[in-house]
């Protein structure tokens, strides 16, 4: 079955939609009206971003044969601590940018302290909302707390905070390729990965569906963070929302392989992203379909 790129980006922004509806109402039911933190939260979360992980966990949803309602919450949740892990990634102590989505990076507008505390804020709100999400399919208590092991371990030390420490050290050692793609399993590709196994666990698959899904999410979290020290090099600021040879400092995978090792590397990644897939047939089309997007480097 052919499914045109025209289809996928419909079905896209119908997704993103959906999300973008679901983020605002989601976040600003929790705040009083005159919150000092309605604006940056605005600011942090609601502004933009491609809403790469939520949209995923929709599809993957779909994929396993559920309403994408079964995990809306839960995908709020990934898109709100990835926008926590991008906030804490711009600051001074980390990698001090000063642009995010064409915009100054949240601690120039509001301050390091207060940005400190509305990423608190924001990761405890995105873990209600899967608890909430959790309780509401059904899940047995049980499950909740295998679900809630899967996000802490997802997002801490052998996640996103392990992976940015790794990155942090890493400016003080040489990397290995395996080593690079590591750390950018850990930054990038945990959060993709736990889009997969929440999904799998709000929608009860199957250990092989859950396996399939797993696969493809670390492959394109590692294929996604080599992309972007691609686009680092060869991108425009128009054209990334953030200030292109940001990375100019920093070990990537561009300076460590070379830029056309890097890109056959990502299309490998993608490659296999793909084959994880396979076993869904043609209703995994959407998934393929972002492969190709990403592979094309625009």
């Amino acid at each position: 079955m052919n499914h045109p790129l025209h289809l996928f980006q419909k079905e896209w922004t119908v997704c993103r939609q959906e999300v973008e509806a679901a983020l605002a109402e989601n976040l600003t039911a929790v705040l009083p009206p005159n919150s000092p933190f309605r604006q940056p939260i605005y600011d942090c979360v609601l502004s933009g971003g491609k809403r790469l992980r939520p949209i995923l966990m929709l599809k993957m949803a779909e994929l396993l044969g559920q309403p994408q309602q079964t995990v809306l919450p839960a995908a709020c949740a990934i898109e709100i601590l990835h926008s926590v892990s991008l906030v804490l990634d711009d600051l001074p102590a980390m990698d001090n940018a000063t642009v995010r989505r064409g915009q100054p990076t949240a601690h120039l507008m509001y301050g390091e302290a207060n940005v400190i505390l509305l990423s608190h804020l924001l990761a405890f709100q995105a873990y209600d909302l899967i608890v909430q999400n959790s309780v509401a399919n059904g899940r047995s208590p049980q499950q909740i707390a295998q679900i809630s092991t899967s996000l802490v371990q997802l997002t801490g030390l052998h996640g996103v905070i392990g992976g940015q420490m790794d990155d942090l050290a890493e400016a003080r050692r040489s990397f290995s390729k395996q080593e690079m793609e590591e750390m950018y399993y850990k930054k990038t590709g945990a959060l993709l990965v736990l889009t997969a196994v929440l999904t799998s666990q709000l929608c009860q698959a199957t250990a092989p569906e859950a396996k399939a899904l797993v696969n493809y999410a670390r492959h394109l979290g590692i294929a996604y963070q080599i992309r972007d020290d691609i686009l680092d090099e060869t991108g425009e600021l128009h054209e990334l929302g953030k200030n292109p040879h940001q990375d100019a400092q920093k070990q990537t995978h561009t300076k460590l392989a070379g830029l056309s090792s890097s890109q056959t590397r990502l299309k490998q990644h993608l490659h296999k992203a793909e084959q994880s897939v396979a076993c869904f047939g043609p209703r995994a089309w959407f998934l393929t379909c972002l492969c190709q997007q990403y592979g094309a480097l625009n």
